[in-house]
């Protein structure tokens, strides 16, 4: 790495800038800037490692090319950090190679007299080592464009440094001045507030000056480690200050120069704290966790990973019927009492969750030997706590007695199983009905045919004679009727095509012209909102068969038939509206059984199947119907087929 000086950067820059810009371009954390734009100004060599871009690739291009564009609004976020200051998002980074990251992005809000900008921090949400590997002779600050344009250097500057200030982390900057000699070159306004020392007293002023015994032994060997091996360091660290005593989590990282010196350490540290106390005030809370433990059905438990202890509560003996003295304090008890077929995956699973320092909560259900031999099931629920390593040390749960849950949804599949089986019963039963009773029902017209009501004699037989003719035809109707609707609902692949509207209807038309011209009907039709659609050829043709022929027979005898048809493209899809002004229908009383299998106008040659197998067909195909009517009126049906419409 090359050091900011005047040298390599072309222009006198002052100190104090330069360590800001060091600082934003060394840094650990992945960093960029953006304008009012949503443009990169900015993007520091940990953001470019991250990402795999290089500067040209990205400066000056859309910021929102480096995540997942749909989870984000640049608008909302402009407003929100115009609101607030400062927003956090947990967003889908995406690296040059096209890989996907989970990070936590943090936006800063960054003002002065000339223009606004943002400055956002990125934490991967797994990160693979702390540090990383990092080599002392890569990157070069000359290959910037850092000095091309002094004012816009300035303003660079400006921002860096507002940004440096306001940061909540603490910040400082150390000049190697030789063999363990460390001098405070910068700190940040988070540094004076935490440790309630005044600038003055830090920078300018040696290590020793600053940081007293023990914790000045303890940094310099960190330190002196950070150079040795070119690699960012972390550790935990207690130093009393006038604020108090602080612990902290501390990381600095080298800056090298191009002799492969190093000349500063870039340092941050991470209030604790308060983590550390609440700590401490979790111990008090043991006895309060006692007492919970007695007031919840839950088995809760707390196992000291560290040294294999593990407490249950009182739920796990109301629960399971073990006795304090048969449960073992170890996670082995644990282990014994699971179900041999769910071991494998709890073990494994409950390992990685361990493994992996990025995770602090474990969930997973399973089954569990009660005492008395049978299984229950259970839901585990568990927080993990880890010490600065991200080992894990303790971890905290309960688990849940869902075997209620579980038999009520075996019932319930059980259930879902005998109405599949009563189902597959009843098209069983249409199978039959639609074909076994087609034969003698056949022989029956056969031999009614062969019989003359003129010749059978008295007139009470002849009307007998009558009756049966027509009882055995309205028979034959009603087994057609069911094996079309068996075919159809027998028929779960129908083949779509793209068909027009326009011709099937001039198709349906000419088949029944006569009847047409017969009842003098007119026929108009407006396709300009779409006439094309992906759909069954054949139903279609069976669905404006059914709807003309429906129109002329229920049409008014007070006026000549007139059929509209008419679509519109809508979002979805396409609808049809087809119109006519015949006898129309009383919704009130017959709308909740219009596309029913049943006659609701008593007209001989109604068998009420029309509009029912109109329905079913467009069902099949995604698509629906609905009905406007007014009585003596007319009536229009409205046919929507979803999208995508054929163009």
């Amino acid at each position: 790495m090359v050091p900011a000086t005047e040298n390599n950067l072309g222009m006198n820059i002052q100190a104090p800038e330069r360590v800001y810009k060091d600082f934003f371009e060394y840094a650990p954390q992945p960093g960029f800037i953006l304008d009012h734009r949503n443009l990169l100004t900015e993007i520091n060599r940990s953001a470019r490692d991250l990402f795999g871009f290089s500067e040209n690739e990205v400066l000056n291009t859309p910021w929102l090319k480096l995540v997942e564009a749909e989870e984000i609004h640049p608008a909302t976020l402009w407003q929100d950090l115009q609101d607030k200051g400062q927003v956090q998002l947990q967003l889908q980074g995406i690296k040059k190679d096209g890989q996907r990251f989970l990070g936590n992005f943090s936006f800063t809000r960054v003002e002065d007299q000339e223009q606004v900008l943002v400055f956002c921090t990125i934490i991967p949400v797994v990160v693979s080592t702390l540090g990383g590997e990092s080599d002392p002779s890569s990157g070069d600050l000359t290959e910037n464009t850092w000095g091309n344009n002094p004012s816009q250097d300035k303003l660079t500057i400006q921002m860096l440094t507002r940004i440096y200030d306001n940061l909540s982390e603490v910040i400082f900057m150390f000049d190697v001045q030789g063999k363990g000699v460390y001098r405070f070159e910068s700190v940040n306004s988070s540094f004076l507030k935490v440790t309630g020392l005044k600038k003055e007293q830090v920078v300018g002023q040696l290590v020793e000056d600053v940081i007293p015994e023990p914790s000045l032994t303890l940094v310099r060997s960190k330190y002196a480690l950070a150079i040795r091996s070119g690699e960012t360091i972390w550790w935990e660290e207690i130093t009393p200050y006038p604020t108090g005593v602080k612990t902290g989590l501390v990381k600095v990282t080298p800056l090298y120069n191009e002799q492969r010196v190093c000349t500063k350490l870039l340092g941050s540290v991470t209030d604790i704290t308060g983590i550390r106390e609440a700590e401490k005030q979790l111990e008090i809370s043991n006895e309060r966790y006692a007492l919970a433990a007695k007031a919840t059905n839950d088995a809760l438990y707390d196992w000291n990973i560290t040294t294999d202890v593990m407490h249950w509560g009182e739920g796990f003996e109301k629960l399971f019927g073990f006795t304090q003295a048969e449960i073992k304090p170890n996670l082995a008890f644990w282990d014994s009492l699971l179900h041999p077929e769910d071991k494998a995956a709890v073990r494994e699973s409950l390992a990685n969750c361990l493994k992996d320092g990025t995770q602090n909560q474990w969930e997973m259900e399973y089954r569990l030997r009660r005492a008395n031999g049978s299984y229950a099931y259970v839901v585990e629920q568990g927080f993990i706590l880890r010490d600065v390593n991200k080992k894990a040390t303790r971890m905290v749960g309960a688990l849940k007695d869902l075997t209620a849950r579980k038999e009520h949804e075996a019932e319930r599949e059980l259930l879902i199983t005998h109405l599949t089986q009563r189902n597959t019963d009843l098209e069983q039963f249409s199978f039959i009905t639609s074909h076994n009773l087609r034969a003698p029902v056949s022989n029956l017209l056969g031999l009614i045919d062969l019989l003359d009501s003129e010749s059978a004699g008295k007139p009470q037989n002849r009307f007998v004679l009558d009756q049966i003719k027509e009882s055995t035809h309205q028979l034959n109707h009603i087994v057609n009727d069911l094996s079309d609707i068996l075919v159809l609902k027998s028929n779960l692949e129908v083949e779509t095509q793209q068909v027009s509207i326009r011709e099937t209807f001039q198709e349906v038309t000419q088949t029944i012209q006569h009847q047409l011209t017969k009842v003098a009907a007119t026929v108009q039709t407006d396709f300009s909102g779409g006439e094309k659609i992906c759909f069954s050829p054949d139903y279609l043709r069976s669905i404006l068969l059914n709807l003309l022929s429906n129109s002329i027979k229920f049409r008014s005898p007070s006026r000549p038939l007139q059929v509209t048809l008419k679509t519109e493209l809508t979002e979805t899809g396409l609808n049809l509206y087809f119109t006519d002004n015949g006898q129309g229908i009383d919704l009130k009383r017959y709308g909740h059984k219009i596309f029913l299998y049943q006659r609701f106008q008593a007209k001989q040659d109604n068998k009420g199947i029309g509009l029912f197998m109109i329905q079913e067909q467009l069902k099949a195909m995604g698509g629906n119907i609905s009905v406007q009517s007014e009585v003596d009126q007319g009536t229009t049906f409205i046919l929507h087929f979803k999208a995508p419409v054929a163009t």
